[in-house]
Protein backbone atom coordinates (compact mmCIF):
# COMPACT_ATOMS: atom_id res chain seq x y z
CA UNK A 1 0.00 0.00 0.00
CA UNK A 2 3.00 2.34 1.04
CA UNK A 3 4.34 1.63 -2.91
CA UNK A 4 1.01 2.24 -4.62
CA UNK A 5 0.56 6.04 -2.25
CA UNK A 6 4.19 6.65 -3.46
CA UNK A 7 3.25 6.29 -6.91
CA UNK A 8 0.53 9.07 -6.40
CA UNK A 9 -2.72 7.30 -5.83
CA UNK A 10 -4.54 9.06 -2.68
CA UNK A 11 -4.36 6.64 0.19
CA UNK A 12 -8.18 6.36 0.76
CA UNK A 13 -8.28 4.78 -3.19
CA UNK A 14 -5.68 2.88 -1.75
CA UNK A 15 -7.66 1.77 1.25
CA UNK A 16 -10.94 1.07 -1.01
CA UNK A 17 -8.88 -1.26 -3.55
CA UNK A 18 -7.58 -3.22 -0.70
CA UNK A 19 -10.74 -4.14 0.33
CA UNK A 20 -13.94 -3.36 -1.23
CA UNK A 21 -12.40 -3.55 -4.67
CA UNK A 22 -10.57 -6.87 -3.76
CA UNK A 23 -14.06 -8.20 -1.97
CA UNK A 24 -15.86 -7.07 -5.65
CA UNK A 25 -13.31 -8.71 -7.44
CA UNK A 26 -13.35 -12.20 -5.58
CA UNK A 27 -17.35 -11.63 -5.88
CA UNK A 28 -17.33 -11.81 -2.47
CA UNK A 29 -18.57 -7.82 -1.90
CA UNK A 30 -22.07 -9.39 -0.09
CA UNK A 31 -19.89 -10.87 2.18
CA UNK A 32 -16.86 -8.54 2.82
CA UNK A 33 -14.80 -5.41 1.81
CA UNK A 34 -17.51 -2.72 3.66
CA UNK A 35 -18.80 -2.66 7.19
CA UNK A 36 -22.20 -3.30 7.03
CA UNK A 37 -25.15 -4.92 8.37
CA UNK A 38 -24.71 -8.59 7.89
CA UNK A 39 -21.95 -9.28 6.14
CA UNK A 40 -18.74 -10.67 8.21
CA UNK A 41 -17.69 -8.92 11.49
CA UNK A 42 -13.90 -9.54 10.33
CA UNK A 43 -11.87 -6.24 10.62
CA UNK A 44 -8.75 -4.27 12.48
CA UNK A 45 -9.10 -1.16 14.48
CA UNK A 46 -6.27 0.68 13.84
CA UNK A 47 -4.46 3.11 16.37
CA UNK A 48 -4.06 5.65 14.05
CA UNK A 49 -5.56 7.46 11.11
CA UNK A 50 -3.83 5.53 7.57
CA UNK A 51 -5.83 8.69 5.28
CA UNK A 52 -2.86 10.70 7.47
CA UNK A 53 -0.20 8.72 6.87
CA UNK A 54 -0.75 4.83 4.63
CA UNK A 55 1.89 3.51 6.78
CA UNK A 56 -0.61 4.03 9.75
CA UNK A 57 -2.40 0.57 7.93
CA UNK A 58 0.34 -1.45 10.40
CA UNK A 59 -0.70 0.54 13.39
CA UNK A 60 -3.47 -2.51 14.63
CA UNK A 61 -4.82 -1.77 18.29
CA UNK A 62 -7.74 -4.72 17.94
CA UNK A 63 -8.79 -7.49 15.25
CA UNK A 64 -12.54 -8.01 15.06
CA UNK A 65 -13.05 -11.97 13.60
CA UNK A 66 -16.33 -13.37 13.55
CA UNK A 67 -17.60 -10.65 16.08
CA UNK A 68 -14.89 -11.52 18.90
CA UNK A 69 -12.53 -8.32 19.76
CA UNK A 70 -9.00 -9.85 19.71
CA UNK A 71 -5.60 -7.92 20.99
CA UNK A 72 -2.91 -8.90 17.41
CA UNK A 73 -0.51 -10.46 20.21
CA UNK A 74 -3.69 -13.11 20.70
CA UNK A 75 -3.92 -14.05 16.88
CA UNK A 76 0.07 -14.56 16.71
CA UNK A 77 0.38 -16.88 19.72
CA UNK A 78 1.00 -14.47 22.17
CA UNK A 79 3.95 -13.60 20.83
Amino acid sequence: MELLVQAGIPAEEVLAMSTRNAATVLGLAGDIGTVEAGKRADLVVLKKNPLADIRNSSQIDLVVVKGQLLKPAALLGGR
